[in-house]
């Protein structure tokens, strides 16, 4: 014996006003949570970009050499850290002097509102 039916399964099914209130309910709550957790949200997408740029990396690295994914991976991580530290090694010079400078001027800028 065939049960009959429900209006759910059916093609041309309209929406009942309780389910467009949850609908539209569950749309709301699902924004807030994603409005209040953007940092988390964005903090993740940044690192599955930059997994996916790791993988690449190491699979074109594995690609030109006989290292395994493991090895390449560990080599494109060391390398990437070399390139930071002799990036900021290169800089450093150049980022002391403008933070100095920085500490002078809001010296200067804090006692000339003082005196006002």
């Amino acid at each position: 014996m065939e049960t009959p039916s429900t209006s759910h399964t059916d093609s041309n099914s309209t929406w009942t006003t309780i389910e467009l209130i949850g609908l539209v309910a569950t749309l709301i709550a699902a924004g807030f949570i994603l409005w209040l957790a953007a940092e988390v949200v964005l903090l993740i997408f940044m690192g599955i970009l930059i997994a996916i740029l790791l993988s690449f990396l190491s699979s074109c690295l594995r690609d030109y050499t006989p290292l395994s994914y493991g090895w390449s991976l560990a080599t494109v991580l060391l390398l990437l850290l070399v390139l930071v530290v002799a990036s900021l090694g290169l800089a450093g010079a150049r980022i002391a002097a403008e933070t100095d400078n920085l500490t002078s001027n809001l010296q200067e800028s804090w006692y000339f509102l003082a005196s006002d």
